[in-house]
């Protein structure tokens, strides 16, 4: 979902919200009742708490009212930390709230498909917020009785994407990637990534 976020404030509780406003269309709506469902009962799904149709610049859109991930991307994170990776045990607490947000996707026969740090906002500042996963325009959904369970090698998809993460969180830098950028970087990249060539810092 691609527009405009805003901070707004419930009146009621004065509990600090964020306001997306996308263009109506019928990927948006899909998105939208996919993320919805989604995160419910599950604390590592970023919640959409209300939905409105309205005009905006004479454009019918789509007012989502979502919790307001104060302690941005994982993504942000990773850069801040380039030259101090996190520990083991921080980075099993990041990769199990991550794992517990794929696990109940799965579980709801919804593969995510677009699993990377970027997606991955944490609740506050702190360094023990809550992460949770976001942006549902790729995901897709079996249907429990037409077609039991997504293909694995559709779920598959989010595995691949976890255990890279998990490599850059421990190590500070991404498994696969070449000195030079381009065709040719992007081919030998593909290279390493098709033959499984990559390596782990020494111990220290």
């Amino acid at each position: 979902m691609n527009g405009a976020v805003l901070a707004c404030w419930h009146r009621a509780t004065n509990r600090k919200c964020a306001l997306k406003i996308i263009k109506d269309s019928n990927r948006a709506r899909r998105e939208v009742i996919l993320h919805r469902k989604a995160c419910e009962g599950c604390d590592h799904i970023v919640q959409i708490l209300d939905i409105y149709e309205n005009m905006f610049e004479s454009k019918r859109c789509l007012y989502i009212v979502m919790e307001c991930m104060e302690g941005g991307e994982l993504y942000n994170r990773l850069r801040h930390r380039i030259d101090k990776p996190y520990t083991e045990r921080e980075a099993a607490n990041i990769v199990l709230m991550m794992a517990k947000a794929v696990a109940h996707l799965h579980h709801m026969d919804i593969a995510h498909r677009d699993l990377k740090p970027e997606n991955l906002l944490f609740t506050n500042t702190s360094e023990d917020a809550l992460l949770k996963l976001t942006d549902f325009g790729f995901a897709k959904e079996g249907n429990n009785e037409k077609l039991p369970l997504i293909t694995p090698c559709i779920k598959a998809c989010d595995i691949w994407p976890m255990g890279v993460i998990t490599y850059i969180i421990l190590c500070g830098y991404r498994s696969f990637y070449t000195a030079r950028s381009g065709m040719i970087g992007t081919h030998k990249m593909k290279s390493k990534i098709k033959d499984g060539k990559y390596e782990f810092p020494k111990a220290e």
